[in-house]
């Protein structure tokens, strides 16, 4: 199809004269389409790639007043359609898979621009992304996929014409060398009526889709394929290994821990096929590509990158030496092994060893001239022969994915950041398994602006990067979107069992890296020391506490922070000096007060009448948490100050209902204020109480009953002492 036509398609969603030029069909002019598209505008239009923008009708609201998630879902339909059209598919044939992830609301007039690309149409199979973002900010709203089988009908291998019969297994075959979805067969697509959907199911249970472990349900079936993670596992494997003969030892580690986190297929358990063969002729080639039809995760489809294999078959003996110089962190005489090496991996090698040398003598530099906490002008003095060195394989062509990657962090170190994001964004297009260049290349996004600009390649491994990078921009539902997808393949992870988790130990290293390039970084230490705390390391956490007072005694928050450490260390005289230090910094915070009153009521002080005056402190510095209330009713029921008591448990009682909290806090509440009520011979609001508690199950309802009882005898005048022997 055209350009022009497919301009008109989309502008003129309703014309009956080009749905039928489209679809090679005499109908009448569609309802469904001209709703969602009317006031769309076609901005660009070129093959593979449809840009459109228009402003957010009333009509197409939700409940909430902004644009409905099924009116997303139909523009990443027809919108994902058109972009198919540009590359001359005869049709939109059957759609397979929709995937769409919400990011964002857009609100009524509010004018978006919605963006469809072509990742691949092949033979068998069309997969677009279709991004909607708002048009005077670029925050991206959604994002989708969508997958189709851009044929009308499925033909047999002889050529022929399939039957109804015939084209279920048929597709199911396909199907089963192709993607991992779930697939709903919809009858008017397949030409089948209603009545036959059970002949449908019949079909496809004997059809190879059946041969592969597929589930049906309710109407839809549930293609359970191992293609896809057998995809994932082969890339891996052949990962590990070339990161590791290069000692990048970091990325190996987690493409091995990714490895490990992907189900195994129970007949697959030693698959022979997948052991790398050094001799085999595929590696005597530059690149090998690794061909996947299958859709890896959740029905997403990915291009195909290559997987750049080794330019020497055999290992010199000087890479060997020098391989074990590296492991044994002698750097520079790694370095001096491969001084002569000519080979792309030698190179690295030699290169990477030099930057490591470099780094090392800056840290000894750091310490040496100004001490642990002082700050030092220190420089990688390597950073120019490194640099020269992949400077020239990059002018000369011969610069390969890992050499960009060193390349990056040459140009990041020497604060070239803009170029440096250009270089890694490259090596990470050209070799997405490197970990190592992804979390280079996260820590120069800064923004959300810097990040949505990136042009990555559509691999796996960018949904492991966004989930990271979202993460590290606070956007905590973008990234547990991603983790959340990512384990349909990774499903036994540690990585992404840690991110949903906690991330303790990945903070405090973050957190020393940080304190590496300023050793004065005052949130560092203190986060620190938050981290060692819930980390349960204790002599860590203080140590961490001590440089942050050191370096501003102001700080609260580390004062409060040893407190809590010595507090866990059942040092409370210690924990009590550190709390008092805290709330003369910081007199207006409540929980410095709750803190100090909790010291206050250990075994150790048991200084009831302090506790008290802390938490009427905090109490009256919006005890947000609504603990300082509670503790006052029980510390002065504990010490027989009964109408204190119930002046405290009242007006905790108050705060609950007007938040509706229901819990342990509410019948201990109810339960004292009957009882101290009915002390007091208020009967009436007594037996309010008590009605109340008549609605729980456990023993505070006899304990009401019994209330009740004892009210109603003292009412009449008998006495008080026959109520045990009244019958319940």
């Amino acid at each position: 199809m055209d350009l022009e036509s497919v301009k008109r398609l989309l502008e003129k969603g309703g014309d009956e004269s080009e749905n039928a030029a489209i679809d090679g069909v005499s109908n009448k002019a569609k309802f469904f389409d001209p709703f969602i598209l009317q006031g769309i505008q076609v901005d660009l239009i070129e093959p593979g790639r449809v840009v459109c923008s228009m402003k957010v009708p009333l009509r197409l609201l939700n409940s909430g007043n902004f644009l409905h998630g099924g009116a997303t879902a139909s523009l990443v339909d027809i919108v994902g359609s058109a972009a198919i059209y540009t590359v001359g598919a005869p049709t939109t044939g059957v759609s397979i898979e929709i995937n769409v992830s919400y990011l964002d609301a857009a609100f009524i007039n509010e004018e978006i621009e919605i963006e469809g690309k072509v990742l691949r149409v092949g033979k068998a199979i069309g997969v677009v992304t279709v991004e909607l973002r708002k048009k005077k900010t670029g925050r991206i709203i959604a994002q989708g996929r969508h997958t189709n089988y851009p044929m009308k009908r499925c033909e047999l291998e002889s050529g022929k014409e399939a039957t109804k019969e015939e084209e279920i297994p048929k597709l199911g075959q396909w199907l089963g060398q192709s993607v991992s979805v779930l697939l709903w067969f919809d009858v008017q697509t397949l030409e089948l009526q209603a009545k036959n959907w059970f002949t449908v199911l019949n079909l496809a249970s004997q059809s190879s889709i059946h041969k592969q472990g597929a589930r049906v349900s309710g109407g839809e079936l549930e293609v359970g394929l191992m293609g896809s993670k057998e995809s994932c596992r082969n890339e891996l494997r052949i990962a590990v290994r070339q990161l590791s003969e290069r000692c990048l030892y970091s990325a190996s580690k987690w493409a091995a821990e990714q490895l490990v986190g992907i189900e195994q297929d129970p007949a697959k358990s030693t698959p022979s096929h997948t052991r790398f063969q050094r001799g085999s002729s595929s590696i005597r080639r530059r690149y090998r590509t690794t061909e996947i039809s299958s859709t890896p995760i959740a029905g997403v489809s990915y291009v195909t990158t290559p997987v750049p294999e080794e330019d020497d078959i055999v290992d010199s003996d000087c890479y060997l030496l020098a391989k074990s110089y590296f492991d044994c962190r002698e750097h520079r005489r790694a370095a001096h092994a491969l001084r002569d090496q000519t080979g792309k991996k030698a190179m690295f090698l030699r290169c990477y060893a030099l930057y490591l040398a470099g780094e090392k003598r800056k840290e000894e530099e750091m310490i040496e001239l100004e001490g642990p906490l002082g700050k030092s002008d220190a420089v990688n003095r390597e950073l120019a022969s490194v640099e020269r060195g992949v400077v020239n394989d990059r002018k000369s062509g011969t610069i390969d994915p890992f050499g960009l990657y060193l390349y990056g962090l040459v140009l990041k170190e020497k604060g070239h950041e803009d170029l440096a994001r250009t270089v890694l964004l490259e090596s990470v297009n050209s070799y997405p398994w490197n970990w190592s260049a992804w979390t280079e290349l996260q820590s120069l996004c800064t923004t959300v602006d810097i990040l949505n600009s990136l042009n990555l390649k559509n691999h796996w491994m960018k949904d492991f990067f966004l989930a990271s990078a979202y993460q590290e921009l606070r956007m905590h539902g973008e990234s547990l979107l991603k983790y959340e997808y990512l384990q349909g393949i990774f499903c036994f992870s540690n990585y992404l069992q840690a991110q949903f988790e906690g991330q303790h130990e990945k903070s405090v290293m973050y957190f020393r890296r940080a304190l590496k390039l300023n050793r004065n970084y005052l949130s560092a230490w203190t986060l620190m020391g938050h981290e060692y705390v819930e980390m349960k390391n204790t002599p860590a956490a203080i140590d961490a506490y001590r440089r942050a007072v050191d370096i501003n005694p102001c700080d609260y928050r580390a004062w409060y922070g040893l407190g809590q450490a010595y507090e866990m260390m059942s040092m409370p005289y210690y924990a009590l000096y550190y709390f008092r230090k805290s709330v003369y910094l910081q007199p207006n915070d409540s929980r410095l007060w709750i803190a100090m009153a909790q010291c206050y009521e250990t075994e150790q002080l048991h200084m009831l009448e302090d506790a008290i005056k802390c938490y009427k402190r905090a109490a009256n510095c919006n005890d947000r948490e609504a603990i300082a209330l509670h503790q006052l009713a029980k510390l002065h029921n504990e010490l027989g100050h009964s109408e204190e008591a119930a002046f405290y448990y009242k007006k905790d009682l108050e705060r609950m209902e007007a938040e509706e909290r229901e819990g342990p806090n509410l019948v201990e509440a109810l339960l004292f204020l009957a009882a101290y009520c009915k002390d007091q011979k208020r009967f009436e609001e007594a037996e309010v109480y008590c009605t109340r508690l008549l609605d729980y199950t456990g023993p505070e309802k006899e304990t009401a009953k019994s209330l009740l009882r004892g009210m109603r005898i003292a009412d009449s005048g008998l006495p008080l002492m026959d109520v045990e022997h009244f019958p319940s």
